[in-house]
């Protein structure tokens, strides 16, 4: 079967033919040079890879394949690897909008956790001044990204890489000040418990003033629980 599949390929069309011979070349330099390293950034932040972007690095060497393999013309063997070129451009796309939403995930998850902590305390507030920067250029060039997809076919990459790079930018601004945020942490929990411990003192302190034992026990026992 296989060797008959063989015989039935007529791969002069795109080796031969100059024009297509570029085509060819120039899909593969663009898959190689560009779409493998984002691949790999998306492994790397994602537990799984998405679905929709597998599909369409198929259906790209589906239709190289259909060049060398099913081309009776020319015509019909440039149409497939035109058609290749733009599964390319839809990986690409579907590479940064996918890279975007795990570092928006990752914001949402640290505005979450730090909702309970005083951030204006850290660096006597330019942590929290410049990261309130950052997130609104991230989320400006995430908009102006999706404005453009429609309208400028040829600076749309250019956009998405943007707005991927504020989210990174934001990102690396957070972690390089874990430690500064941890002690932020520290110190907002620790104003909540000297408060917390001055209200139940206030509280027992007038429970023994008025002889109430079990309203003592219930606020020591609340406390610790």
């Amino acid at each position: 079967m296989t060797d008959d599949l063989l015989k039935e390929t007529k791969p002069a069309f795109v080796i031969e033919n100059k024009e297509l011979r570029a085509l060819l070349i120039e899909n593969y330099r663009i898959f190689s040079e560009i779409i493998k390293p984002l691949i790999a950034t998306v492994e790397a932040l994602r537990e799984s890879f998405p679905t929709e972007i597998l599909n369409e690095i198929r259906a790209f060497n589906d239709h190289h394949v259909r060049s060398f393999t099913t081309s009776k013309t020319e015509e019909e063997a440039k149409g497939e690897l035109e058609t290749a070129k733009r599964h390319l451009t839809r990986i690409i796309l579907d590479c940064y909008k996918c890279l975007i939403i795990s570092r928006k995930e990752f914001i949402e998850q640290f505005e979450k956790k730090t909702k309970s902590i005083d951030l204006t305390i850290i660096n006597n507030g330019q942590f929290y001044q410049e990261y309130g920067v950052k997130y609104r250029e991230a989320l400006r060039k995430t908009r102006k990204a999706k404005e453009e997809e429609t309208v400028s076919k040829d600076e749309r990459f250019n956009f998405y890489e943007e707005a991927f790079l504020a989210y990174e930018d934001l990102y690396d601004f957070i972690v390089d000040n874990l430690t500064n945020i941890k002690w932020a942490r520290a110190k907002s929990y620790g104003k909540k418990f000297v408060g917390g411990l001055g209200w139940i003192i206030a509280l027992i302190l007038g429970a023994i003033l008025t002889n109430n034992n079990r309203e003592i026990l219930n606020v020591i026992y609340n406390w610790l629980n």
